[in-house]
């Protein structure tokens, strides 16, 4: 998470439970119009923060989500998710429509055997201006999302 953010725009969350996945993503779309950003930028920060809330529960069994006010190098917020999960076998695969808990969500495999939209990842990358993700020696993931205010 960057260090340059504004004082008091800092909400960080403990996502354990779906009600947590629930509740996160509203928080932080009011954050987003509170900085400034305009119902389209907001509600795109919320789908974003909902599908890394969700992806924390789904694939880490929970982790902590934090939003931040971000000052430099232009005004905006950063969403990050820190988890003690598996980390991502494969990132760039992870990036790919129609790829989710490790399972290609193509017209061949039958729809008994999906799990998951298959969109989460690549959805945040669209959404967002930028998306980073790390795997952490020992295991776990840092994902970091940042939507700039035009």
């Amino acid at each position: 998470m960057s260090e340059r953010s504004a004082p008091g725009n800092l909400l960080t969350m403990q996502i354990a439970t779906s009600a947590d996945a629930l509740s996160c993503p509203t928080a932080c779309a009011a954050m987003a119009r509170r900085l400034g950003f305009d119902d389209r930028a907001a509600r795109e920060i919320e789908i974003a923060t909902a599908e890394l809330a969700t992806n924390l529960l789904r694939h880490a069994g929970g982790g902590t989500l934090t939003a931040r006010a971000v000052l430099e190098p232009c005004p905006g917020i950063e969403l990050e998710t820190r988890d003690e999960g598996p980390g991502f076998a494969d990132i760039e695969t992870a990036m790919r429509d129609g790829f989710s808990q490790g399972k290609d969500l193509t017209l061949e495999v039958p729809p008994t055997m999906r799990s998951g939209l298959g969109a989460g990842m690549g959805a945040i990358e669209r959404l967002m201006d930028e998306l980073r993700i790390e795997n952490r020696p020992g295991g776990g993931a840092i994902v970091t999302a940042s939507k700039r205010l035009r």
